[in-house]
This record gives C-alpha cells, structure tokens and sequence, in this order.
C-alpha cells in the first residue's frame, strides 16, 4: 500500500481528497498540509509523515514556488503530482523543473 501527502490550502478540497483516498484502498493517507504554513514547519511535517506520492494543489501559484524550492531541495522521497483546474503547457513545463509531476 503506497502512502499518500496532501498539500493544500483549500480545507474542502483536502477533505474531499482525504476521503476518495480512503475509500480506495490502495493508499494509506498520512495527512494534509497546507503551504502557506511556516516552511520549516511543513518540511518538518513531511519527514515525520514521510509519504510515498505528495499530491500538491498547484491552483493557490503565489505559495508554491518557494515551498517547491523548499521540498526540492529536502531530499524527501515522496514523488510530486500536482493538479489544478487547467494550465498552460509553458506552465506545466516549468511546474516539471521544479520536480512536480503529472
């Protein structure tokens, strides 16, 4: 069973998502977080809860590029996947420098 992050200001969307993940059971859901929350604290989060995928809410754009930074550069395991209503190809291309997958 692959464990599954969430990061996501939005707190409808991660219950939502919390609770599709648990009615699939193929992942074991181990928390969300939210971006906007001090960094050192969100990293610190994430190697306690040390997930496997970390989905990320790429909708909220003014929080992510130092938090991706951030992440990038903690050398955690997890695999990014963002998601968001729609982006442009030039803004997946960059999303996927920063190490946030599709």
């Amino acid at each position: 069973m692959l464990t599954l992050g969430l990061v996501t200001p939005n707190a409808v969307a991660a219950q939502a998502i919390e609770q599709l993940v648990g009615e699939t059971g193929g992942f074991a859901f181990t928390g969300s977080l939210n971006p906007t929350a001090p960094l050192p604290e969100v990293l610190r989060l994430l190697r306690i809860q040390d997930p496997e995928l970390l989905l990320v809410d790429l909708n909220e754009g003014t929080h992510l590029e130092p938090f991706l930074a951030a992440i990038s550069g903690a050398s955690l395991r997890a695999k990014l996947i963002g998601f968001r209503e729609s982006w442009t190809r030039q803004e997946q291309m960059q999303l996927e420098e920063m190490g946030v997958k599709h």
